[in-house]
């Protein structure tokens, strides 16, 4: 048997894992640098996306897009998209399903019907998703949320397996009857590798990873923050150009530098190299119970931390040492963290260095892979049983 045989006979004793994403971008950190990359070195390892891209594969994921062009509107992608991606999916007959996105859930109630083994990754509380919005009245959002929430529930009570990201998630879960398997956003530490760069090579800089439209991710109060402190400020995402000029017009003191969409590669190495890290966004129904993927970010970069006072947050920020707690609806808290910071360099590259520690002993992939690892060998077996 020659080379290609032997691979060919290696891949067809592989079993097949089948991701399933119409919403995220192909390159999502939880759905492909995580839980993609991690499962394809076990397994046949295949992402269906509706975004519209060329077929790739990278590191060992083949990545496959089910429609030629991206969607015109969410209509089009609800209603188009997941007809086709369901007639695809069913096609690879795969050994396990593992969807990301509430608007699949008939998708997999169809799958679960043609006898397939499919899992659930729930990454937020959907009934506090739709209450945190803004775009209709809050009576309609309290009505929407429930019937999603009921959906939700039912969804969930017939799908092999929920995997989620929180213990407050899984509690809900499980009370559903749901077999659950706890796996947090920890990040990649091996990514963070320049995370113990020496504090006096880091800029005393603040950075927030994830701006946005919304304002309860803290921007404007950040912004006003840099301000009243001096400390410049460094924002990196997407925001439209009415948002970016409502903050360039706080920015009176032209501190704050407006990165927006980067590669995640240059995100990381700004993070490396500066000091401290926000995650001062609102106390959200959401944020309430979730824990926040850039404080971990941060921590594996080895920056000081400016965290919301939100109990779960403080809590781990607490019992890390890495930083400090304010109220992130006042700029003035959140200006005098930025002040301490600075002004107490030794007790910052303390705080640093205790997230590093923190980060490699817990609060990271390796240790969260295991566990995903584990489920996926259980799903398996009872389906070979």
């Amino acid at each position: 048997m020659d080379r290609n045989q032997r691979l060919a006979a290696s891949q067809k004793e592989k079993k097949r894992v089948c991701i399933l994403t119409t919403v995220h971008p192909r390159d999502d950190t939880r759905v492909f640098f995580h839980e993609a990359c991690a499962l394809a070195e076990r397994y046949e390892t295949i992402l269906l996306t509706a975004d519209g891209k060329q077929n790739e594969t990278v590191r060992g994921v083949s990545i496959r897009s089910v429609i030629p062009q991206p969607p015109k509107n969410r209509p089009e992608r609800m209603l188009k998209a997941t007809r086709i991606m369901f007639r695809e999916a069913l096609s690879l007959d795969a050994d396990v399903y593992h969807f990301h996105d509430t608007e699949l859930f008939p998708t997999a109630l169809r799958l679960r019907r043609h006898g397939k083994t499919v899992i659930f990754d729930a990454h937020e509380s959907i009934r506090d998703t739709i209450l945190d919005r803004d775009y209709l009245p809050h009576w309609i959002l309290c009505v929407l949320g429930k019937c999603l929430g009921a959906l939700e529930r039912y969804t969930a009570q017939r799908m092999d397996a929920v995997v989620t990201v929180t213990p407050f998630l899984k509690e809900r879960y499980e009370s559903w009857g749901c077999r659950t398997q706890l796996v947090c956003n920890f990040p990649e530490i091996d990514a963070f590798t320049a995370g113990d760069t020496a504090w006096s090579r880091r800029s005393c800089v603040a950075c927030y990873a994830g701006v946005r439209n919304d304002r309860a991710r803290g921007a404007y109060e950040m912004t006003e923050a840099a301000q009243l402190s001096g400390v410049p400020l460094r924002l990196f995402g997407r925001v439209t150009d009415t948002v970016r000029q409502e903050l360039a017009a706080i920015d009176t003191k032209k501190i704050v530098d407006f990165a927006g969409t980067v590669e995640r590669s240059t995100v990381i190495d700004a993070l490396c190299t500066s000091q401290i890290g926000m995650v001062t966004e609102h106390c959200t129904g959401n944020a309430r119970n979730a824990y926040c993927v850039k404080m971990f970010e941060y921590m594996a970069a080895g920056m000081a931390i400016v965290s919301s006072n939100i109990p779960l947050w403080e809590r781990t920020i607490r019992e890390s040492g890495c930083g400090l707690c304010v109220d992130p609806t006042k700029p003035e808290g959140i200006a005098g963290a930025l002040e301490w910071l600075r002004d107490h360099p030794a007790e910052a590259e303390r705080m640093g260095r205790a997230g590093r520690r923190a980060a490699e002993e817990t609060y990271n992939w390796a240790v969260q892979k295991e566990a995903l690892f584990a489920l996926y060998n259980k799903l398996i077996g009872d389906r070979g049983s």
